[in-house]
């Protein structure tokens, strides 16, 4: 039995690497004289499985060398209504922790928040959106225990669900540090 199954299994990939060596042999491949090897095409693929970025992760790209932008790119993402994901979120409260730390000011805290409050203003949160956008703020604003106060004194009550507070009482477990409960390391 374990024969057979083994068989099969070296007769799908040589009818898999056959037709992709029919079909798949790239053009720069070719001109090295082989043709696309196993992880190639299993990265190829992944790459044809991911979902499409959004707008307003695409916006975020600007994030990486100009992270003092965070606000403008808020913006245009608000003023466009484009659809926000957890990653959109994460990028700009990286991009916000980033800037403070340039300018040396409260972890870009208040600036997070204040991109939290505008897109629960505006409808744009769902629960796990939310949840997932509470963590991203303490993963990269929190610095100690008053700042996590002032995200934890940022939810609505109508948001504090039970789901909600153990999600982040994970999350500031998960991103303080060792000895003290907080840390200003990451």
């Amino acid at each position: 039995f374990i024969e057979v199954i083994t068989a099969f299994e070296v007769l799908e990939e040589h009818t898999a690497s056959a037709s992709e060596c029919a079909s798949g042999t790239s053009a720069n491949a070719a001109a090295r004289g082989g043709e696309r090897s196993a992880s190639v095409r299993k990265s190829s693929v992944a790459r044809t499985a991911a979902r499409t970025r959004s707008l307003g992760e695409v916006l975020c790209d600007r994030l990486i060398d100009e992270p003092e932008l965070a606000r403008q790119v808020w913006g245009e993402i608000r003023n466009r209504k484009l659809r926000i994901e957890p990653v959109t979120l994460d990028r700009l409260f990286e991009a916000c922790a980033r800037a403070a730390q340039q300018r040396d000011g409260d972890g870009g805290l208040s600036v997070a928040l204040a991109i939290m409050r505008e897109a629960s203003q505006d409808g744009l949160l769902t629960t796990s959106l939310r949840e997932a956008a509470l963590v991203s703020v303490i993963k990269w604003c929190k610095r100690d225990r008053s700042s996590f106060e002032e995200i934890y004194a940022s939810i609505d009550d109508a948001d504090r669900t039970a789901s909600t507070m153990e999600t982040i009482s994970y999350a500031n477990f998960l991103y303080s540090g060792a000895w003290d409960g907080y840390s200003s390391g990451r």
